[in-house]
């Protein structure tokens, strides 16, 4: 991390480098999204794919992030509005009772994925920038269909 006139510079390898992005929506497929991004302050949606790495990336980069500006309170209410649906949507896949737990991982890690695609386009289209080529981790598919592990788990 560099530090450049009274705030901070670190690569993000999330949203090709795109604070924005970042700080606004969090990081869905790594299990989490942005609550609070002036606080650092973020929920962690699905702990078996929950990246500490990256919420802690994203609790010491984004409060530094001064510069970012803000959205719409337009934007802001389709980004809360979204944030509710997915939690409703993970909270019901949660009490499938015959599902297996692979099934309801499976599942919530697709709600995850389509959560950060609809989130990019309302960040990208309010900010009048295109999104960036990849919004999600090369393995995010993979990780959604079970045919990978989840990252570890620090111990």
């Amino acid at each position: 991390m560099s530090r450049r006139g009274g705030g901070c510079f670190e690569y993000l390898t999330h949203y090709g480098n795109n604070p924005f992005l970042f700080c606004t929506i969090g990081a869905p497929y790594d299990g989490w999204i942005s609550v609070v991004w002036q606080t650092g302050q973020f929920q962690v949606i699905n702990p078996y794919y929950f990246n500490p790495v990256s919420a802690a990336q994203y609790a010491r980069v984004c409060p530094a992030a001064s510069g970012l500006g803000g959205m719409s309170s337009a934007a802001s209410m389709s980004l809360q509005a979204m944030q509710q649906t997915v939690m409703s949507e993970v909270s019901q896949i949660r009490g499938k009772k015959k599902w297996s737990r692979s099934k309801k991982q499976r599942r919530i890690q697709e709600v995850m994925n389509r959560y950060t695609q609809d989130a990019v386009q309302i960040v990208s289209v309010e900010n009048q920038v295109p999104p960036p080529s990849q919004v999600l981790p090369e393995d995010a598919l993979e990780r959604a269909e079970g045919r990978t592990q989840p990252p570890p788990a620090n111990p």
